[in-house]
């Protein structure tokens, strides 16, 4: 009995000062806190209480808040941690007013620029910092520039930055059918395009289509877009408002100078018409008075007067006459002609579809190689 009892005297005596169950109850559920120091060696304190020095690893801790304190010479480093389980690593820095930064990226191979200053590339590890903020920019050629700002204080920090590429890709269908084509503004030749990713206007002139199809569109990152056009959609918007209007419809239709032209046109036949008319029947009243006179003649010299007077104006009534039918006629072909036109040319329509999908990363360096 007595030997039983030296055993389990001695067991207590060599039992580890870091037990945490000399700390904290501990319960069922595993759990793990990770203290670590630059130096190492630093005396820690939990709830005021010592569990070891540095690097030290705490298991079966519970739920809840616990003071810590790291102790190195005079220096001493308080915080609260709110525990909610799981793997927690705690990092002080007690040598200096300093912090140490890890920064990863996917891809790596990335440069890494701390207040603008090129420091090495990603991956890289323990960048020594001032405490204070701190401006990180990590860049890659042909991805989108990574920036985040961070305060250093005695903590070391992980910076994991996941970099979009920043071109998407363009391709065009029908491309043998088109005359030519613009990508915000500047005239393109190849039938594919690597463009950064983002809003960009579009303009096709298709060979046989009398005018420039544009519509704009917002190209995302590591997609592949095919460009499909589609002409000979029916539209009857511009045949209605030449209809009202002549020349309106082909002008609204970017024809603007056949819709001046047409305009003009019917306008200057509309005049001509208004004026012939008006001519025509100023003449007729002039004939109406003189048969009024005809008729009340008191002599045969008056009555031969007015009567010479009367073919004269006979002949010149029909003579305006025709010219006036002319007029109408000129006028009603002006309008036939703004209506017909409007109708062959300018009831067709055509708009523009961006089909998009994924873009293989891998498929990068084998794909649109293209010069600019």
């Amino acid at each position: 009995m007595s030997k039983l009892i030296t055993v389990i005297t001695l067991f207590l005596f060599f039992l580890p000062k870091s037990s945490i169950g000399q700390v904290i109850k501990s319960d069922s559920t595993k759990s793990l806190i990770e203290i670590n120091s630059v130096p190492e060696g630093c005396n820690v304190n939990i709830n005021k209480k010592s569990v070891g020095v540095t690097p030290l690893k705490l298991e079966n801790f519970e739920k809840g808040n616990y003071s810590i304190e790291i102790v190195y010479k005079d220096k001493v480093n308080k915080s609260v941690l709110n525990y909610l389980g799981g793997v927690n690593e705690i990092f002080y820095i007690m040598d200096g007013d300093y912090g140490l930064l890890n920064i990863n990226s996917s891809p790596n191979n990335a440069n890494i620029y701390v207040d603008d200053l090129l420091k090495n590339k990603t991956p890289m590890q323990n960048i020594k910092l001032e405490n204070g903020l701190h401006n990180i920019r990590i860049e890659k050629e042909n991805y989108q520039p990574y920036t985040k700002v961070v305060r250093i204080a005695n903590q070391r920090y992980d910076i994991s930055a996941n970099l979009e590429y920043k071109f998407s890709f363009l391709s065009l269908d029908r491309f043998n059918d088109i005359e030519y084509y613009k990508v915000d503004g500047l005239a393109k030749s190849d039938s594919a395009l690597k463009l950064e990713a983002g809003i960009h206007e579009i303009a096709i002139k298709h060979k046989g289509y009398h005018k420039e199809i544009t519509s704009s569109f917002k190209l995302e990152s590591m997609r592949k877009n095919l460009l499909k056009t589609r002409i000979n959609t029916f539209t009857p918007i511009y045949f209605l408002e030449s209809a009202l209007v002549p020349g309106l419809g082909q002008f609204v239709d970017k024809s603007e100078t056949k819709g001046i032209i047409v305009f003009l046109g019917f306008l200057s036949s509309t005049y001509y018409y208004l004026k012939t008319t008006s001519d025509y029947n100023n003449l007729n009243s002039k004939l109406f008075a003189t048969r009024s006179l005809f008729t009340l003649a008191n002599t045969e010299k008056e009555t031969i007067a007015l009567r010479a007077k009367l073919e004269t104006q006979i002949e010149e009534v029909n003579k305006k006459g025709k010219t006036k039918n002319l007029a109408a006629t000129v006028l009603l072909s002006m309008y036939g002609i703004n209506l017909l036109d409007a109708l062959l040319f300018h009831s067709l329509d055509a708009n523009m579809e961006i089909y998009s999908s994924p873009f293989d990363e891998s498929e990068i360096n084998l794909s649109y190689k293209i010069n600019f």
